[in-house]
């Protein structure tokens, strides 16, 4: 076997590369272990969404035999939105693998094997750090996206999408005498009132360091959870990333940045009703290559050419992600000491 064989045929094909992408070890996300959103695979390049306008109300007592009151069909708005584009490219030359002993387990494949697999497993970090910073804005109802330049622009305001405006909180965390379990209520009752019928299991607070820190030294606060826990908790785990539980709403410090920015600002804090069928989702569709044209798209892609003079391989990973937010007045900014 020549060395630039195991490159050619179907060795290295993309039905290859993305069982070896998808056995890769992925890295520790918050977002992602929680399961927020749910993976949809879609066989185009653009997500459909309905929308419904229609709101309940009560039905008027009227006398017997008078006309019933009209019922007037729901507003129905269809949005279309394109998913993200998300490629990578790298290579392995044949110098890299000249010289490689092939004998015993160290084969020239399994030497190449280890290599693409470094290379892969670098591009897949990528891509998990970038759909996770995505999933992040979305759920802040901005979809944000990252040039070449390392510019950040604005991919989707949610807000805008659905003409909606953002709700907020003043937590007011400064004040020593605020009623932080009444915060917490007022809460959930911004976050049923957008429900309406929907039902969820718990609100979860991804917060800022600030924000987060100002929480736990809160008199109000600090009372409350050692009297809850009988103090044992409180002492000896980190409440930033155990979760502190203020009636039925949960807080935690969110720990990412990119490109020196947090993924939650410092003195902020998102408060957002989790196990809400539907309200978070992720379309990933199709790579554009021709085997895999209108096919139901994968969360990752890779696929390889051979260099011209066979002086190696070139290969590339892609991910083409929509996340979204389809119920952005859902979640809640919350402030430290302001609304905004």
């Amino acid at each position: 076997m020549s060395m630039l064989d195991v490159f050619k045929g179907t060795g290295y094909d993309v039905t290859t590369l993305l069982q070896m992408l998808q056995k890769l070890p992925h890295k520790p996300q918050r977002i992602s272990q929680m399961g927020l959103f749910t993976d949809r695979a879609i066989e185009t390049l653009t997500v459909n969404i309905e929308e419904k306008s229609g709101s309940l109300a009560l039905v008027p007592n009227l006398a017997r035999g008078a006309d019933g009151t009209v019922v007037v069909d729901d507003k129905r708005v269809l949005r279309n939105l394109s998913v993200a584009h998300l490629p990578q490219r790298g290579a392995v030359m044949a110098d890299e693998v000249q010289n490689i002993r092939a004998f015993g387990s160290e084969t020239v494949t399994d030497q190449i094997d280890a290599k693409v697999n470094r290379e892969l497993q670098r591009m897949i970090d990528k891509l998990d750090v970038t759909i996770e910073w995505m999933k992040m804005g979305a759920l802040k109802g901005l979809l944000l996206q990252i040039d070449k330049a390392g510019s950040v622009s604005t991919l989707y305001n949610f807000y805008t999408e659905f003409n909606v405006v953002q709700q907020t909180v003043n937590m007011e965390l400064s004040t020593a005498g605020t009623d932080v379990a009444a915060k917490s209520r007022q809460i959930l009752r911004a976050i049923e009132d957008e429900l309406g019928a929907e039902s969820y299991s718990r609100v979860h607070v991804f917060a800022g360091a600030e924000f987060m820190d100002a929480l736990i030294a809160h008199p109000k606060v600090e009372k409350f959870v050692i009297n809850w826990n009988a103090g044992a908790r409180f002492l000896e785990e980190d409440l930033r990333f155990v979760g502190l539980r203020i009636g039925n709403v949960y807080f935690e410090e969110y720990v990412g940045r990119v490109n020196g920015t947090d993924y939650i600002d410092a003195d902020e804090g998102y408060a957002f009703p989790v196990g809400v069928p539907g309200m978070f989702e992720c379309a990933f569709g199709p790579a554009n290559y021709i085997e895999t044209v209108n096919t139901p798209g994968q969360p990752y892609y890779a696929k390889q050419k051979v260099m011209d003079f066979d002086k190696g391989v070139d290969f590339e990973s892609q991910s083409n992600p929509l996340p979204i937010n389809n119920r952005p007045r859902a979640v809640i900014k919350l402030g430290l000491d302001t609304a905004s």
